[in-house]
């Protein structure tokens, strides 16, 4: 027997004397189970200026999402570590459990690199809009489409598939459009609308495409190696309304009808 068991042998008796264990062990063993509230993880996030959902200002990653995970982490002990990464990049570490969780997810991304892998996703985290913006003027089927480098698009609602041209920001994105590079280009409506807001571009600049397909949907996290973690996100967020309507007001997100 080692020193530390001889030095615990007299606590062993004292809380058996007191009734407070039913075996030497007991109290050793309901110790070791305590939960470890001192966790860290790591979210893979893209590296990419996508305000007002996320980005990568001066102080880091920043944004509605910065702030609302800095909220989860805060409220369940958990230390976020975040990893910010070329879009491509980050489904293949997704897959291979590089990271515990990637944000922002969606079901219908990327399908080619999660082939046969078991990815879970969260319940929603905020809803958006993607669509077509075009100069003021612009009508018909695209033939050129600009877009964000690694975004999944869906042309199957267009008479015809458009020559992709992608961009690696959002100011690239508004250059090729205002230049006449792109005849429309596809995006979230509102990343758009805030990077023109941010510029003092005026928003009739441009007009929403809305006689071309659009789509609203949501933004999830992902994981392939932590499910825990997406369910004790998934309580959290249901018990935090408060929290999302609070940001989603700070960061003038609404819905687009």
């Amino acid at each position: 027997m080692g020193v530390y068991a001889h030095a615990f042998k007299p606590l062993r008796a004292l809380f058996l004397a007191l009734g407070l264990v039913s075996t030497p062990n007991a109290f050793f063993a309901s110790v070791a189970a305590q939960p470890d509230t001192d966790s860290s993880v790591t979210l893979g996030v893209e590296n990419i200026m996508h305000l007002p959902y996320y980005g990568l200002c001066d102080t880091g990653y920043c944004g509605y999402a910065r702030d609302l995970f800095d909220a989860f982490s805060r409220d369940e002990a958990i230390n976020i570590q975040y990893r910010p990464m070329p879009i491509p990049r980050l489904h293949r570490v997704l897959v291979a459990g590089e990271v515990d969780a990637k944000f922002p997810a969606h079901p219908d991304w990327a399908n080619s690199f999660k082939e046969g892998a078991d990815i879970h996703y969260s319940d929603p985290v905020i809803t958006f809009t993607d669509g077509y913006l075009s100069l003021p003027g612009r009508t018909g089927t695209p033939t050129k489409v600009g877009t964000m480098r690694g975004f999944t698009l869906d042309f199957s609602p267009l008479p015809r598939k458009p020559m992709v041209i992608e961009a690696n920001a959002e100011s690239d994105l508004f250059r090729l459009l205002a230049r006449g590079r792109v005849d429309a280009a596809y995006t979230n409506i509102g990343v758009l609308k805030a990077y023109m807001a941010r510029e003092g571009i005026p928003e009739s600049s441009i007009i929403f495409r809305r006689d071309l397909p659009y789509r609203k949907s949501q933004y999830f996290i992902s994981s392939a190696k932590n499910p825990d973690l997406v369910k004790h996100f998934n309580g959290w967020l249901a018990r935090s309304g408060d929290i999302l309507a609070a940001l989603q007001q700070k960061y003038g997100i609404s819905p687009i009808d």
